[in-house]
This record gives C-alpha cells, structure tokens and sequence, in this order.
C-alpha cells in the first residue's frame, strides 16, 4: 500500500493518484493546487473543508494513509466533487467524474455511501465484506445495522439475524462505548472489527442479499405502502357476521382486522391486530394435507380421497363416484385426511406430532391450542359425526383407525391457534416449496407443496373457489374463524384475520383483500409477464421500469432483425419514442441496421418527429446515410416531409428522450448490483 501522496504543481489542471489496496482494487484521488494567490477565490468554488474532512477520515481508518482534505477536492468542468470509489485496477480515475457523498442537485437524493452518477466505466458495487460498506451501514449506532436491515422487511427477531448477532457478541470485544477506536463499530451493545463483521456475516445469506439488493420484493418500501392503502380501504368494511355455531366464535369482536406478509426470504410485515389469536379452522386442512403427503405420499393418500371439486356445500354429506370424499378442503375429506396422521400412535402422540409438525411450518413462531373451542366443537358436532359414519359405512378410513379419536384429532387440528404474523410465515413456507423461510429448514416435500396449492386453487374458498380461482388466480384457503391465507407461489405468503364472514363462510375483508391485490400487482396465476396491457406492478423487478425493460428488448429484437420480436412488441403498445441511455431510438437502431422492412413498420406507428437526435447529435436519417442503406434513407426522407406537412414541432420528442435517458442512466447504474463482482 502506497504511503505518500505525490502532488503536480499544475495550476488549475487535476491530476491522478492511485493508492493500491491489498485487495486488488484501488482508489483514486483527482488532487488540485491552487497558488496561495487566488486560494481564497478558488476556495469558494471548493467542497468546504470540514465536509471534505469528514469524508475523508473515512478512508483514513482503513488506509492508513497521511492524506490531506485539499488532496480529494477536484475542479473541472465547473464541478467540484471528492472523488473516492473502488475501480478495476489500472484504470484513469481522470477520465471519470464520481458524485459520491453528497446530495445530487439533479436527483435531488441523498447518496451517503453510494455511487449517483458516473460516465465511462462502471464501479464495483459495494458489498457488505466491504470497508465502507461495513463503516456506513454498522456507524457509530448500535441500531444502524439492525434498522436497514428493518427497511427491508428483515425484522430483529428473524432466527437468522438472532444467530448473527450472536455470533457479533461472540466475536466481539468486552469494551467500554466511549473507547476512541476508529477500527471498531459497535453492533447491538458489542463493538466488533472489520474482519469480525466480514466473518460473522460471511454465511449468512439473507444479510448478503439485503446488501446487495436480491431480495425477492426488492422495493420493499413501495410495496407494502400499496398494501397499507388497501388495508386502510377495507378498514371500515361492516359487511357480513361473526360465526354463530360455537359461543368462542361468536363473542369474537367483529372489527378486528389484520394482514401479514412474508417473502420466500423472510421479508416481513404486519398491518392491524396482528398479534390477536385465533383458531386456524378450515385453514389447517390445507397444512394437514401437506403433512401427510409429505409423510405418506399422493399414491397412498389419493386411495381414501379424491381431488376434484365437490360443487356443494363444505359440509354436505355426499361422496364421490368412487365412495371417497371429492378433495380434502372439505369436512368429509379432512376428517380422512387427519385419520391418515400417524394412524397406529395414541392420539396424545398424534396431536403432539401434528402440534410439532404446525410449529415448523410457523417458524416455531405462536402455534397453541385453544382448549375451549375444542370442547365446543365436539359438542356441536353432529353433523360431523353423521359424515363419519357414514363414511365409515363406505369404507373411507384405513383399517384400524378409531373413530372417534379421528374426529377428535379433526376438532383439535381446527382449534389450533396462531396470529396473523404466525399464519402468514406457514403460508411463505407453502409459497417456498416446503422450506420455512426463516428456519430455512425443509418442512414439507416440494411435490406435497405442489398438490397441496393445486387443491388450494381448485377448492380452497368453500362454494366460492372457482369464482375466487377465476378473479383472483391465487392459491387460498379460508376458516369460519375469519382466517384465510393467500399464496404467491415463488413469492411469498399472505395471512388476513377478519370475522366478519360472507353467505358462504369465507372472510369478507380477505376475499376483497386478495381482489384488490391481483389488481395492483401481476400476481394472478395467468397474468402476462412479458405483454401486459394492464400496466400491473411487478413488485419483483428491482428500481426498474417495466417500459425500460420493454424498450431495451424492443432495440435488441431491431439490431438483430428479428421482426416477429418487434411486432409482438409494437402491437402490445409500447412506447416506441421511448429511447435508451444513448438518447438512440427503435428509428436509430433499425435506420443503423438497414432492415428497411422493420423500419418501414416501425414508422407506420410513429407519432412523433421522425428526427429524434441521439446524445451525440445523430438522427435516425444521419445514421442511414453513414451506413449507406438507401431504402432506409428514402424512408426516413418521406416520412420527415410527410411530418412537416402535418404541421408538428420538430422539439416534440426532446422532453420525452430526455427523461428517457435520465431513467435509463439510473437503470444502469442500479443492474450493477447484480452483475458486478465483490471483495
């Protein structure tokens, strides 16, 4: 590592340092020495020094080096920015202008600790093994750490963040807080190193992720502000009434209402009363069933029930063709399901078993029983009674399996209890394949997942699933409790708790909940993820517009001629003025290709002038004459004149490619947390 600083004596002229790092990366400082003469005037146009030094000390505790503030103070251009980012070794830092540290005027954002703009060649991100990284996201406060990782939907009591502050407390050294050490930060009470925070953070997956924005939701702020605004709208939605059949039910207070989330990585957040309790219900049939598939597999399991929707009423005492109850999330069909579970145990072993099995589906979050409601349950029960036996009639159960402790593990499996937050952590295990999202533990095989959703979809939502399938397209099962839980396969898991129930026993404020959803965002089952005329919010693209996505495949399909591409993209209403970070239009690309025919039919849906200039001052008709392509030229020529025929302004696509580039410059500068490699 290079100890000194040489300084040029070239009034007004910036000059290059590189200071190498054992790392393989250097940093680079443009220094400026202005004469003693006219210091006080260039002094006005400088970074003011405390500013400077702030910054500065920064990357003095790392490198050790004897810098002074005026050697990171650059001119040019009439711009005046402290250079300091990581770049591949080798390359001039002079050629480039960083804005880093401070509040750009054009985005008008605060960028402490991030690259804003930059021209030329593209900056390593900055991930958490690295310095800075670890020096702004720990800081002087012992809930820095713990906060952004909040903004991101990873909440403090996640087990994984538990196990990494505790392997902070192990790693770290018994201080006092006040100890001047510019090397150490304090993480949650324990002041650690750069290098133990690189090793205590090393396997952890998900504190990498959050860092380098691969989350699945990675706007997590912009998405659950949607979701507050629905939330908010059902808030005062009256409609409908508690379940009477039981008292437990019906002295539930009806306006209680709560959401929860959670990502397949363990993005969390809740809305409402989401820490009261309450019995999953007709929900547990759903998780019952995942268990024993998992346990017993479909061939087994499909012997004693079918999978086809009843078309009647959950409760009907009814069998299919084959004797068998038509699917589990019916009352005849889980009944079956549950005297599957563990058959030949008491059914003390069993309900601790199904107790056991229902915490890892939750995360060992709150998964008790409620003692009462079983009671009452098996009290009010002759109906259910009537369906076993005469199932039981029909041959339904396994040979050997008690009857009456069948209907008792269903009454217990129903009166189960959990919250919002809870439930919603069991759905994001079904939406993960199988695997708990914060345990990261296998609770459930992938295919048993896979029957289990299919079965949700089909028959999930009592008399209203296919209704329900139709609008909503989501995998869902619902209680009489007012519980229900929304899956978004790959994505995450959705958990609303309100007793307010329609006609047909499903929740009324989750079953518009799951209607208003699918219309702000593409999460219906069928939803078009490529050409989606809907303009839904695809909350899984990160910092990204879905019309920058679709113009930059659109001049890709042009460059490589590949008509039917651009077609399909035309037809489904892009934006074909749009233009990239170049200021280069689909007429750029297709004038500089010489595809006549693609030109030809772009300017058929051409509204604009047809002489947008590029950030170099080029037109679509300039590009066509270098290149020499004399159809594109007559094309271009015909549709200028018919243009100024009609009268337009000539400036009318200026203010749409500008906001186009500004967009796409921020596109850029963000895909480089996903492509750039890290220290």
């Amino acid at each position: 590592m290079a100890n000194n600083i040489k300084e040029e004596n070239v009034e007004r002229q910036p000059t290059t340092t590189t200071i190498s790092f054992t790392d393989d990366k250097s940093i680079g400082f443009i220094k400026n020495n202005p004469s003693k003469e006219n210091s006080k005037e260039r002094q006005s146009q400088e970074i003011p020094n405390n500013w400077t030094r702030k910054h500065l000390q920064k990357l003095h505790s790392f490198g050790n080096n004897d810098i002074s503030s005026s050697s990171t103070v650059i001119v040019e251009k009439g711009v005046t920015l402290p250079v300091c980012s990581y770049l591949p070794q080798g390359r001039a830092v002079s050629d480039l202008i960083f804005e880093m540290y401070h509040k750009d005027k054009n985005t008008n954002k605060n960028s402490d600790g991030e690259l804003v703009k930059y021209q030329e060649v593209p900056t390593k991100i900055i991930s958490p093994l690295n310095p800075l990284t670890f020096n702004n996201v720990i800081g002087s406060d012992k809930e820095v750490l713990l906060k952004n990782l909040a903004l991101k939907g990873i909440l403090k009591d996640d087990p994984r963040i538990l196990k990494m502050l505790h392997a902070f407390k192990e790693e770290g050294r018994s201080v006092s807080l006040d100890t001047p050490d510019p090397q150490l930060n304090q993480v949650d009470d324990v002041l650690v190193s750069k290098e133990s925070f690189a090793k205590c953070i090393a396997q952890n997956t998900i504190v990498n992720k959050v860092f380098k924005n691969q989350l699945i939701i990675p706007e997590w702020k912009s998405f659950t502000g949607q979701i507050t605004k629905i939330f908010n709208e059902l808030r005062d939605v009256k409609e409908g009434k508690t379940a009477s059949y039981i008292p437990q039910l019906a002295r539930v207070n009806p306006d209680k209402f709560a959401i929860s989330i959670c990502t397949i990585d363990g993005q969390r957040q809740s809305w409402g009363d989401f820490n009261s309790k309450f019995c999953l219900q007709s929900v547990s049939k759903a998780f019952t069933y995942a268990l024993v598939l998992d346990e017993l597999g479909d061939e087994y399991v499909h012997k004693y029930v079918g999978t086809e929707s009843s078309g009647r009423a959950f409760n009907k005492i009814i069998l299919d063709k084959d004797n068998k109850p038509h699917n589990p999330m019916i009352n005849a069909g889980a009944i079956v399901v549950a005297s599957l579970l563990k058959t030949k145990d008491p059914l003390s072993e069993r309900f601790d078993h199904a107790m056991r099995r229902m915490k890892e589906f939750a995360g060992n979050g709150h998964v008790s029983f409620n003692n009462s409601v079983f009671l009452s349950e098996r009290e009010t029960a002759d109906r259910n009674y009537a369906l076993s036996y005469y199932m039981r009639e029909h041959g339904c159960f396994p040979e050997g399996s008690k009857h009456r402790e069948n209907l008792d593990l269903y009454f217990q499996l129903c009166s189960m209890e959990t919250t919002c937050d809870s439930l919603a952590i069991m759905a994001a295990t079904l939406a993960n394949g199988g695997v708990c999202p914060l345990t990261e533990k296998r609770v459930v095989s992938n295919t048993a997942v896979r029957d289990t959703l299919s079965l949700m979809l089909s028959c999930g939502m009592y008399d209203y699933s296919a209704r329900f399938a139709f609008n909503v397209g989501l995998p869902s099962k619902s209680g009489v409790s007012g519980d229900m839980v929304l899956i978004v396969p790959n994505v995450m898991g959705i958990a609303v708790y309100s007793p307010r129930l329609d006609e047909m026993g499903n929740t009324i404020r989750g079953v518009k909940f799951a209607e208003k959803l699918v219309e702000i965002f593409n999460f219906h089952h069928y939803d078009s993820l490529i050409f989606n005329e809907s303009n839904k919010i695809d909350p899984r693209i990160k910092n990204i517009d879905v019309e920058l996505l679709n113009i930059c495949n659109l001049l890709h399909a042009i460059n490589n001629n590949d008509f039917d591409f651009v077609k399909k993209y035309i037809l489904a209403g892009i934006l074909l003025e749009e233009a990239d970070y170049d200021g280069r239009t689909a007429l750029h690309i297709a004038a500089t290709t010489g595809n006549a025919e693609i030109l030809e039919y772009i300017l058929r849906y051409w509204k604009v002038t047809p002489e947008p200039k590029d950030i170099y001052g080029r037109t679509p008709l300039s590009d066509a004459i270098y290149f020499n392509h004399p159809e594109c030229i007559t094309l271009l020529q015909n549709a200028k004149q018919k243009f100024i025929a009609h009268g337009y302004e000539n400036e009318a696509l200026d203010s749409v490619q500008s906001e186009m580039i500004k967009k796409m410059n921020f596109l850029a500068i963000n895909n480089n947390d996903t492509n750039d490699s890290t220290t």
